[in-house]
């Protein structure tokens, strides 16, 4: 089966925008103009809306598309988790819900980013082996665009979740067209350094366990900020504080560059007539960055694909955005995600495997050397070869324990028969053996044993009670 003939069902949150339901459905019937195939679209939000904006770009009979109602909308400013008890009808929440049922095979949603990605991870959960999920996003670059991954998810992750961006980044580069069929994505870790050893604590953990899991990720080491848009790197993982970070800042640079552009070329009659002579330039770099087809970024690692679209979308935006889930949804993501995940279980368990045999043997060679010196008395002088010294003095080997061991079965009778601490009423030969053990003397007014260091402040102590009570 080809991958325009697969199926794709999609659910769109059509009221989450900040434009409304007007650029969201404008998008969506750009989108079934450009994707062809066996493709289903459910807007969810308010039903009069949605037939309103339907019938205005002239699909309102279509059969692609299909209307769920929701009485509620997410605004951008309310509280995720606070959002998702109050506002159950809402239209991102039952988009979700339709996905959770097998109604729908993803999301696409322009809505409240917190709450998106919240109700995402709690409704329908991470996939097998993925502790958090991902945002990764086209980046484009003069020659071949890259997947930067994580945008914004996760902030602060662990370095199991970088070997995971890793793998989730390299999944999506395929899907994406980044590099060819069946080839590897070259993966580079973002650091300020390209040294082993620059970078903080996550940066230099997960570059372990990159370089150890070469064999699932094709991992090309640590880059530096300006290698981001002249290396060969196909994937680039950071941790979502820094990835945001670089995200907008790449977006304010390129409306400053667009803002001065224009500023200049319209500043006098002459550069107006060299700028129109120059449209056709303009537009040959407009189209060698498409940053419309890549506007959306999909949420990778659940069970279920969730593609989140700019607020701010417009009608181009919105269309490269499902044209991303759609693609998403045909070439398997989720599919090619958990092999590789398999694949990383699969070593390690041989690892640990590896690691428990090899500790059980060094267990066993220890076990034996020790009872081999043990049990040799020509290594009475040295004791230092077992660490057990309660063991050494049992059998005779310890150095100040030969006397001891003559009679240890004794000392253990007399310990059984009450030769202890514990026992109350001891013979005058106990006593005295006791006496001679642990160097006590016999209090006789106290009725028991006590420590030599503390016998005279005993004595003192009566003496001092006696002159009171006279």
């Amino acid at each position: 089966m080809g991958e325009n003939s697969s199926k794709a069902c999609i659910a769109v949150d059509a009221m989450g925008s900040d434009k409304g339901a007007g650029a969201i459905i404008a998008g969506v019937c750009q989108a079934l103009k450009e994707n062809k195939g066996d493709i289903k679209i459910i807007a969810v939000g308010d039903e009069g809306e949605i037939k309103e904006n339907l019938r205005l770009h002239g699909f309102y009979k279509d059969s692609r598309i299909e209307i769920h109602h929701a009485s509620q909308i997410i605004e951008m400013s309310e509280k995720p988790i606070q959002a998702m008890r109050s506002k159950k009808d809402s239209s991102m929440m039952r988009a979700i819900d339709l996905a959770k049922i097998g109604a729908a095979d993803a999301i696409l949603s322009c809505g409240n980013t917190g709450a998106l990605m919240a109700a995402g991870t709690i409704k329908l959960r991470t996939m097998a082996g993925i502790e958090r999920p991902a945002l990764g996003a086209v980046i484009p670059r003069d020659g071949k665009n890259f997947i930067l991954v994580d945008v914004g998810a996760n902030p602060d992750p662990r370095p199991t979740n970088m070997l995971d961006n890793a793998i989730l980044g390299a999944n999506y580069a395929r899907v994406a067209g980044i590099v060819e069929e069946g080839k590897m994505p070259k993966v580079g870790l973002l650091s300020n350094g390209t040294e082993d050893g620059k970078g903080n604590m996550l940066t230099q953990n997960a570059h372990i366990l990159l370089n150890n899991s070469k064999n699932v990720v094709n991992y090309a080491g640590l880059i530096e900020g300006f290698q981001v848009f002249q290396g060969d790197c196909d994937v680039i993982i950071c941790d979502g504080f820094t990835g945001n970070v670089l995200l907008k800042t790449l977006e304010g640079i390129m409306k400053m560059l667009k803002g001065m552009m224009k500023e200049e070329l319209t500043s006098n009659i002459l550069r107006k007539f060299g700028a129109l002579l120059s449209v056709g330039a303009f537009k040959g770099v407009k189209n060698r960055l498409p940053v419309e087809k890549f506007s959306g970024a999909p949420l990778l690692g659940l069970n279920k694909l969730i593609v989140k679209g700019h607020g701010s979308s417009d009608q181009a935006q919105v269309a490269g955005a499902l044209g991303i889930a759609i693609k998403c949804v045909r070439r398997q993501l989720n599919a090619s995600i958990e092999n590789d995940l398999a694949k990383i279980q699969l070593e390690a368990e041989k690892k640990k495997a590896v690691e428990s045999e090899t500790q059980n043997e060094n267990e066993y060679i220890n076990h034996n050397s020790r009872h081999r010196l043990v049990s040799s008395r020509k290594n009475h002088h040295k004791p230092r070869y077992c660490k057990n010294s309660r063991h050494l003095r049992r059998v005779g080997l310890h150095p100040f324990g030969h006397k001891r061991a003559q009679n240890c079965a004794k000392r253990r009778s007399r310990k059984r028969h009450g030769f202890d601490f514990g026992k109350k009423s001891l013979g005058k030969r106990k006593i005295k053996a006791r006496r001679h053990r642990f160097g006590n003397r016999y209090d006789s007014d106290a009725r028991h044993d006590v420590p030599l260091n503390r016998l005279h402040l005993a004595g003192k102590a009566r003496h001092t009670q006696q002159h009171t009570v006279l």
